[in-house]
């Protein structure tokens, strides 16, 4: 047995998969400093979070990864117990049992080629190749099943336009949801791209389809080969794009020439997992030539999560790069702050609007405090609360909405104590 055949071997019989408590225990102890343009100390912001979402009564906890994730947070977040791993912390979702949890599992955390020093071309180039997919551009979904009824779900909401949309879908194609009954019998869990006009990002499809990416194992984690799996065949369910296993090097290099496609995830034989996306997408994104050098769409490309795109296609001695990891900290270091701070002042709510506004009319955050009181549902007139996926999301439009200029961004980020003028003249500190 080679070192090789060792290697993969046992990453295969370690796969880990965190429990509930895992998890909590992540989100606790995994932070970053953090420091604001006014104080005099750093403050620690967490890395993941959990999320409770209220589904049919039922109370589900939902993890995920958090402004600040990367490679190293995600392989080792708990330094005291190098057991624990953060990669499943992605969507990861616990519903509650008599006997404690059901955990439903989504994809792992992954990264572009290139973009980490674990992903490089260097490191990887040499490791055959297991599976090349179609990389859908959609929004990655999954479901979770309670008292034989389906929820569709995206990494962190039961209730987006994505999950409203798949829901649809499954009621307009049966097959589906007896397909997805019948995993979640047989402990599994299948994992789609949701695509189609109404969810358009950059490549045009026709109509809504339910591509399924993978399925699996619950209890263990592993990945069933759809491809094979007499399951998919059974139900006529359509499967994303699959291609030869070339080697690492085909993709990069078809990646520069072809088009109409957002690009390939490509698995090797140990189970790493890259993006690989298409120059053509990249363009079509206004990605990197158009981004470095304007701070407004770099301020864009952070909160859209887009961002990865372009550190992973610079050299890592573009000076550029420097300037955009200080703003990426900046930008996202204050969406931090201000929804923790707004949701603490929010949490002092007792009912009366009125008064309330009155009280905290001249705080610099009144807009964002006054947006996370709990509202009534016109519809049933059921008292709402924002998750905090909700809260980030209004926090980030406001800020697009703030810095959508060049000029407007550069004051932006200046008020945060990025020095725009020093990166701009080319001189770093």
């Amino acid at each position: 047995m080679t070192l090789y055949e060792f290697y993969v071997i046992v990453s295969i019989m370690t796969k880990f998969l965190p429990t509930y408590q895992d998890c909590m225990d992540i989100c606790e102890q995994v932070k970053i400093a953090v420091k604001r343009e006014g104080e005099e100390n750093p403050k620690e912001m967490f890395v993941f979070a959990p999320n409770t979402h209220e589904v049919d009564g039922t109370i589900i906890t939902t993890f995920n990864y958090g402004l600040f994730v990367n490679f190293e947070s995600c392989k080792n977040p708990i330094k005291s117990d190098h057991r624990i791993e953060a990669f499943e912390l992605r969507g990861i979702t616990f519903v509650p049992t008599e006997e404690g949890y059901e955990r439903v599992l989504m994809l792992p955390k992954f990264f572009n080629l290139n973009q980490v020093e674990e992903t490089q071309f260097h490191v990887l180039k040499d490791i055959p190749v297991k599976r090349v997919q179609l990389k859908e551009d959609g929004s990655m979904l999954g479901f979770v099943r309670m008292n034989d009824k389906l929820y569709a779900r995206t990494k962190n909401s039961f209730i987006s336009p994505q999950t409203v949309l798949a829901m649809s879908f499954l009621g307009s194609n049966n097959n589906y949801e007896l397909f997805i009954h019948e995993c979640f019998d047989n402990g599994l869990t299948p994992i789609f791209e949701m695509c189609g006009p109404r969810n358009y990002i950059v490549v045009p499809y026709k109509e809504e389809i339910l591509s399924l990416l993978h399925i699996r194992d619950l209890s263990t984690g592993e990945f069933v080969d759809i491809y094979a799996s007499d399951l998919v065949r059974k139900y006529s369910i359509k499967t994303t794009t699959k291609f030869d296993p070339l080697p690492l090097d085909h993709w990069v290099e078809l990646a520069k020439t072809l088009t109409g496609t957002e690009g390939w995830v490509v698995t090797l034989e140990d189970d790493t997992m890259v993006k690989i996306k298409t120059e053509w997408y990249m363009s079509l994104h206004h990605l990197v030539t158009e981004v470095v050098d304007r701070e407004n769409l770099v301020i864009k490309s952070i909160l859209d999560g887009t961002i990865d795109d372009i550190t992973s296609r610079l050299e890592k001695d573009n000076p550029r790069l420097h300037f955009i990891n200080e703003i990426t900290l900046a930008v996202l270091g204050e969406v931090d702050y201000l929804v923790r701070t707004a949701s603490k002042i929010a949490e002092e709510f007792s009912g009366d609007r009125k008064a309330f506004f009155m009280k905290y009319k001249e705080h610099p955050l009144k807009f964002f405090i006054m947006a996370f009181l709990p509202y009534e549902c016109k519809e049933t007139g059921q008292t709402l609360h924002l998750t905090e996926e909700e809260r980030v999301e209004k926090v980030v439009k406001n800020i697009l909405k703030r810095t959508r200029h060049l000029q407007e961004a550069r004051e932006y980020l200046e008020s945060l104590g990025v020095d725009v003028y020093k990166f701009r003249s080319g001189i770093h500190g």
